[in-house]
């Protein structure tokens, strides 16, 4: 009887063993040798209108080096990359860290993290707190509320908040109802609706008695008292604007746009209007020329554009129905419906006859002629035929990469990659690719992802659901998982039981 049952029992694991081809892996996981196993259904027998759908997933993740090489087996809830030497990893819910080698940073315990560039800002029991890459808490998790920058970090602890320094030292107490240390050089305190500003060590450089604080533009904040607008510089001096503008771009070539009473012209960092407000603001343009350049910012009037220099001179005349900022001494020019490009003299060095165009990277641009894009060089020369398809969203999407020297382009359906001759060098054979960095392309076939190297060398399977592009040498990885744990990319409509294989 014993030996029926035995027999039977055999009969029972070879079947499952047959039906369901399982491959047994070995990986660490917290330095302990476990085992698991991967499985994918073949759904090509699978009938299209059964009605059990499952539509649950769960998502795995891992990570390669850059030869491809799996280094984190991919059987993680989450992972995120921080340097080279700390990896955060989620596992049932906590996450943990460890370095490249797999040696644990600190373990599986914490509810939440968040790389904040600086530190580590992890989650415990509700409360905030940071941690370094040794694994070190440097600031305890007692707080609401946490952000960190530059080596301070802003708390917070049921509605007030402080500032504290790279020890964890309070340098501004928690009081106030706001604070922003997001500036170089000073940071913005706000206690009953007033503002003022302290220095890095906490030390006040103004008192808090602004009314508002109406922009941060990193050297200096712009700042309202009763009706007059000022500037707050590095030193807590104050610089009283001329007018209270409805506007102040960034910085740009040492200029900045500002706007007042819909007309716009630009000021320096003393607050001297270097070109006069007589031009008229266009708000949330494509594209948007309206800073400086090259030397040129663009301007408009009664909607015809040109350039000004950064003495006020109109070096170009206002005759265009618009235009693009200046890119590598070539900007683009739009007339009658039309799109050409011109240099810094004002000549139009490219005829004005493309539907569209983008700017000069590496001294190639995209031009656009009949709904079929292609490239051409600055004296206007095509590198390209006028073939491939337009399926792009906005100018520069499209370019010749300037440090790669390849780029993307699509034809029949299919991507691959041009260089600067125009050659196609990667063959247009992938349904997606990425922009190419670090000398790696994300690419998709057949809805699997992997990278490719600049010789179309596929330095990873093309097999995963994701990836992520390299950081310090690593690539993040993942595979979705229906309820059932097993690998798919789109939900399978289960019926019986179908034959299951691995990959």
């Amino acid at each position: 009887m014993k030996r029926i049952i035995l027999a039977m029992l055999l009969f029972c694991v070879l079947g499952f063993a047959i039906i369901y081809k399982v491959k047994f892996l070995s990986v660490k996981k917290e330095h302990k040798e476990i085992q698991y196993f991967l499985v994918k259904p073949d759904t090509s027998e699978i009938d299209s209108n059964a009605n059990n759908e499952i539509d649950f997933f769960f998502t795995k993740y891992g990570f390669i080096d850059k030869n491809g090489k799996e280094l984190v087996p991919i059987i993680y809830d989450g992972l995120s990359v921080v340097s080279e030497n700390f990896i955060l990893l989620k596992l049932n819910n906590k996450w943990g860290a460890i370095d490249k080698t797999g040696n644990q940073i600190f373990p599986f315990k914490y509810d939440d993290v968040d790389d904040l560039g600086d530190g580590i800002k992890v989650k415990l029991n509700e409360k905030w707190g940071l941690v370094n890459e040794e694994g070190v808490e440097t600031i305890a998790l007692k707080y609401d509320e946490i952000n960190s920058y530059n080596g301070f970090a802003e708390v917070r602890i049921n509605d007030k908040w402080g500032i504290l320094n790279k020890v964890g030292k309070e340098i501004v107490s928690i009081k106030c109802d706001q604070v922003d240390i997001y500036n170089e050089n000073i940071f913005l305190i706000s206690i009953n609706n007033k503002y003022g500003f302290v220095d890095r060590r906490g030390t006040m450089v103004t008192s808090v008695k602004y009314d508002e604080c109406l922009t941060d533009l990193t050297e200096n904040y712009r700042v309202g008292l009763n009706t007059s607008q000022y500037w707050v510089n590095k030193y807590g001096k104050e610089i009283k604007l001329l007018r209270s503008y409805d506007k102040i771009s960034f910085f740009h070539e040492g200029g900045a746009l500002v706007v007042y009473d819909g007309k716009c012209g630009f000021i320096d960092k003393t607050g001297k209007e270097i070109i006069p407000l007589k031009y008229d603001y266009e708000e949330g343009v494509r594209y948007d020329p309206q800073f400086f350049s090259e030397g040129y910012a663009a301007v408009n009037k009664k909607g015809k554009w040109g350039f000004v220099n950064a003495l006020g001179k109109e070096v170009i005349a206002l005759k265009y129905d618009y235009v693009y900022h200046f890119s590598e001494g070539m900007a683009g020019v739009f007339y009658n419906n039309k799109w050409g490009f011109i240099d810094k003299k004002g000549k139009e060095v490219i005829p004005i006859k493309y539907n569209f165009v983008g700017h000069f990277y590496n001294g190639i641009t995209r031009i656009e002629l009949n709904g079929k894009i292609g490239f051409i060089n600055k004296k206007g020369v095509l590198i390209t035929p006028i073939k491939y398809e337009n399926t792009f969203g906005w100018a520069d999407e499209c370019r010749m990469d300037s440090e790669e020297g390849l780029a993307r382009v699509q034809l029949n359906h299919k991507w691959g990659f041009i260089d600067m001759t125009g050659k196609e060098v990667i063959p247009l054979k992938y349904d997606k690719v990425e922009q190419f960095y670090k000398n790696r392309a994300k690419v998709c076939l057949n809805n699997k992802y992997g990278f490719i190297d600049k010789n179309g060398k596929e330095i990873t399977h093309i097999k995963y659901d994701d990836v992520e592009n390299f950081n310090n040498g690593f690539g993040i990885v993942k595979i979705e998982f229906n309820e059932y744990g097993f690998p798919c990319s789109t939900p399978y409509l289960i019926k019986g039981f179908p034959d299951f294989t691995y990959n």
